[in-house]
Order: structure tokens, then C-alpha cells, then sequence
């Protein structure tokens, strides 16, 4: 990567993580689309940036060049950002409209 490119990622904090936990409980409403459809350059590093990872294989294309793939490639976490299904996503479930009685203790 050139040297004049900086880069700096939010790290974990306490307010991220008390805004998470305000969020426990909340349905998960079904989305209708992935959030990408293609790993194109701009996705896939897109992607990586989001999670922390600058990896210069999925992120800068000179980089990408010199190694055997020929090209940046998508790391092998994107495909979560491709389909919920293979992260094991199922949804929110509303119990009032489903034939399972919740168990009371």
C-alpha cells in the first residue's frame, strides 16, 4: 500500500457495547435483499473494513497483483454479507403465531 494512505478503525468501546445490549430482546425483522449481491472491489473491501481486517489482499489491488489469485480476492467472511442463511440466521419468531407453546418454568 502506498505510504501516504493512513488507515484507523473504531475499536470496541463501552458505548458500543451498551448500545448492543440495549438491543437484546428486539426481533430481528426479515430484510428482503443481501446486503451484496457481487464481490466487487468496493464491496469486498468495504466489507473488510467494517469488520477491522486491512488485509491487503482484499484490499488493495497492487497488493493483490503480485500474489498467485492475480487480484484482490473476497475474504472468506463476505459470503455472511452475501446471504444470511449460511450464518445460520432464521429470523425473528413471534411466538403468538406459531403452534409451540413457550415453556414456563
Amino acid at each position: 500500500m502506498p505510504e501516504a494512505i493512513r488507515r484507523e478503525f473504531v475499536g470496541i468501546t463501552d458505548q458500543a457495547l451498551d448500545a448492543l445490549r440495549q438491543r437484546i430482546g428486539q426481533r430481528i425483522e426479515r430484510t428482503l435483499e443481501p446486503w451484496c449481491y457481487e464481490a466487487t472491489r468496493d464491496n469486498i473491501r468495504h466489507y473488510a473494513h467494517g469488520i477491522g481486517d486491512d488485509n491487503p489482499l482484499w484490499c488493495d489491488p497492487a497488493y493483490g497483483k503480485t500474489t498467485r489469485y492475480g487480484d484482490i480476492i473476497a475474504l472468506p467472511s463476505f459470503l455472511f454479507a452475501c446471504s444470511r442463511i449460511v450464518s445460520g440466521y432464521v429470523g425473528g419468531r413471534n411466538m403468538a403465531k406459531t403452534s409451540v407453546t413457550p415453556v414456563r418454568k
